[in-house]
């Protein structure tokens, strides 16, 4: 992987914006079909908390980048702890990463 790949991922990652990974192999030229994980933010209702799941079911507004439609939709926390960040009707940001063409996805940071 060259720098300025590598310097584009940083600045798109500080920027928040989507990030995809990738299998290597390909040299530096990346197609759609290697894409493996997305990792995006975006704003989110909570509509329940299922802590003995460590799942929250969210009201999205969508997202083309992951191919999900808005509206309801139940996500998992990669960690228990981040459930005492989050309140049932109030709006959180949450960072997502989530199989490329997957409807679910894991909750890896709340703001």
């Amino acid at each position: 992987m060259n720098g300025q790949l590598i310097r584009h991922l940083l600045l798109a990652t500080l920027l928040g914006l989507p990030v995809a990974s990738w299998a290597e192999g390909a040299g530096d030229e990346v197609s759609a079909r290697e894409i493996r994980e997305v990792r995006v933010e975006l704003k989110a209702t909570v509509l329940k908390l299922v802590p003995e799941r460590s799942n929250i079911l969210v009201d999205q507004p969508g997202n083309a980048f992951l191919g999900w439609e808005a509206g309801p939709r139940l996500l998992s926390l990669a960690d228990a702890k981040l459930m005492k960040k989050l309140e049932a009707g109030k709006e959180a940001r949450l960072t997502i990463v989530a199989p490329k063409g997957a409807s679910v996805g894991n909750v890896v940071a709340v703001r």
